[in-house]
């Protein structure tokens, strides 16, 4: 059958190449994830200076858990 139509048969066309899609632009940083890494890099600051966690707690307004969290913490991305 392929030899009978063999003279029907054409070179294939070559594929449109592909452009990349277009980098997305990032969204912006929200104001909670902000504040989370700044209260971060406070305590961790103040912790070097050899402040307590309750000191630090006073010193920035935040609870003690919450510096007690932020002072174990490796990262603020983890």
């Amino acid at each position: 059958m392929v030899n009978a139509h063999r003279f029907q048969l054409v070179e294939p066309v070559p594929a449109p190449s592909v452009a990349p899609p277009p980098v997305a632009n990032p969204l912006p940083e929200k104001k909670i994830v902000t504040r989370m890494r700044e209260h971060y890099a406070a305590v961790q600051h103040l912790r070097g200076q050899g402040l307590s966690n309750p000191a630090v707690g006073r010193k920035l307004g935040l609870h003690a858990v919450t510096v007690c969290k932020f002072a174990q913490a490796r990262s603020v991305d983890v």
